[in-house]
């Protein structure tokens, strides 16, 4: 095992050997004096079964054999943590679009309203000839979980529904809304099989807003 490169890497299919190859080419490497790390990203890891020492989700020396560390990455849980601490900060009010929004308030005739469209009373909001929305796309995204409208933040749309069904009511209602949204919602489902596009045509021609283009 001379001139090794930094990292090596064993793939493969199932029962091809590539725990005990990675195992012994670490042991091997370790023997030699070198301080080894050894990882495993599958879920059904073996590793302490073949090293006979602890393997969890923490860096531990590997029991017996000096210069050998060992550690099993559950490779959904590390996505997730990834994906929480890239979004987390962007979770809130966007401030890049308050300050766009801020910096060209004289062109608006309402005040901005920072706040959970949950949180804000619908008599509260203006009338409006058109919606424009684009609730978030985690939920729809191949960059996501694609957990649809499992995910709390999935089923924003229905928010939108309700402005619009009571603006119906109101002297001046809308004529139509623009939805924005990622390709993946497209092909996510209602419990009940069908798209949610399809879910949202069906319940805004319940409103009586029946001409509809996706693009």
């Amino acid at each position: 095992m001379t001139d090794t490169t930094t990292y090596l890497f064993f793939t493969g299919k199932g029962g091809v050997g590539k725990t005990s190859l990675a195992c012994a080419t670490a042991v091997e490497l370790a023997d030699s004096g070198k301080v080894v790390l050894l990882v495993s990203t599958d879920p059904a890891s073996n590793l302490k079964d073949v090293l006979e020492s602890s393997v969890d989700e923490n860096i531990n020396p590997v029991k017996g054999i000096d210069n050998l560390f060992a550690i099993n990455i559950n490779p959904e849980n590390s996505a997730e943590e990834y994906r929480n601490r890239v979004t987390q900060p962007l979770e809130g009010i966007d401030p890049a679009a308050t300050f766009v929004y801020q910096s060209n308030s004289k062109d608006f005739k309402e005040s901005i309203v920072k706040s959970n469209i949950k949180d804000v009373p619908h008599i509260s909001i203006p009338d409006f000839d058109f919606m424009i929305a684009g609730f978030p796309c985690q939920p729809f995204s191949n960059a996501g979980l694609r957990k649809g409208i499992s995910d709390e933040r999935g089923n924003l749309f229905e928010e939108c529904e309700k402005i619009l069904l009571e603006k119906q009511e109101s002297l001046n209602p809308p004529i139509g809304f623009v939805f924005e949204n990622v390709r993946g919602i497209m092909s996510s489902k209602m419990p009940d099989g069908i798209s949610i596009p399809e879910e949202i045509v069906k319940r805004t021609k319940k409103i009586g807003l029946s001409n509809f283009r996706f693009t």
